[in-house]
Parts: structure tokens; C-alpha cells; sequence
């Protein structure tokens, strides 16, 4: 289980309980106390779910990143569920729980419509210190079944 953290909201200052997998590099520099002051949230208009709050991001590209990933890793019946859930890739706690915590951390981290997630060590699994934003090539030649050019 990861540890909790106490930092100080961005917009406002309040303590703000994060978990320390969250602290990339050299710490966590934004950090936001709930939905208000995140931005990111609002109230939804219509249909059965009107006056609740939500991400916004559903049917975006980037949603459909985070629910690919957490099918690949969590759901047997996804056809290569064997690829990554078999072989016992996971998704860390704080992104399989939260979209918004996933989309902060891809914004913060040079996410672009052009770009694919990639995992920097394919033996381990989604996290934001093993997750990083490529290129569709770089993150082919970042397979299991690459070919590594010989060292001299």
C-alpha cells in the first residue's frame, strides 16, 4: 500500500492528502484540494446524472488511453489480457481509481494527441514513475520482442 503524503492545495492552501506514488521527480508541485479549486470538474446538465459532478473527459482520447489500460491489466476476457494482466502488469492504486488523477498527471507530463503511454520497464507496470508519454516508433522499438542492436 502506498503511504499518504500532506502538501498544501495550489490554489488555496489547504493540506492536502496525496498518495507518495504520486511524487515524481522532485516532488509534486501541484496539488489541488477538491473539485472547486481542481477546475476540472463540473456539474453535469442533462440526462440521469444532471446536477452531479464530473471529469468532463469521457469520450476524450485520453480517456479511452486510461480505459484501454485498465482493461489490458485488470479484465481476463480482454483478448491480450495475457500480454499485461497474465503477466502481472498492474495499474497503481491512485490511476485505476481516478481518471483525473491520471489526466493530471499526463497534462503535467507532456501528453499530445500525437502521443502514446509507454512503459519505460515493460516488466513492470503503470505508474508515474515507469509511464512516460512517445512517439508511436520510440514506443515500438520499446517491446518485449524488439530486436537490440549488438553492443561493440
Amino acid at each position: 500500500m502506498n503511504a499518504m503524503v500532506t502538501i498544501a492545495c495550489t490554489q488555496c492552501g489547504a493540506p492536502v492528502e496525496r498518495y507518495k506514488c504520486q511524487m515524481v521527480g522532485k516532488g509534486l508541485t501541484r496539488a489541488f484540494c477538491d473539485m472547486k479549486c481542481l477546475g476540472l470538474f463540473r456539474r453535469t446538465q442533462t440526462g440521469p446524472a444532471a446536477g452531479r459532478w464530473t471529469h468532463g473527459g469521457k469520450g476524450t482520447r485520453l480517456y479511452r488511453i486510461w480505459r484501454g489500460m485498465k482493461n489490458r491489466c485488470n479484465n481476463p476476457r480482454f483478448p491480450e489480457y495475457y500480454l499485461w494482466g497474465g503477466r502481472g502488469i498492474k495499474v497503481c492504486e491512485l490511476w485505476i481509481r481516478s481518471f483525473v488523477s491520471f489526466r493530471r498527471w499526463s497534462l503535467a507530463h507532456g501528453y499530445a494527441d500525437d502521443l502514446q503511454i509507454d512503459r519505460r520497464n515493460n516488466n513492470k507496470g503503470y505508474n508515474p514513475q515507469n509511464c512516460r508519454w512517445v512517439t508511436p516508433k520510440v514506443n515500438s522499438n520499446n517491446k518485449r520482442n524488439s530486436k537490440r542492436p549488438a553492443l561493440p
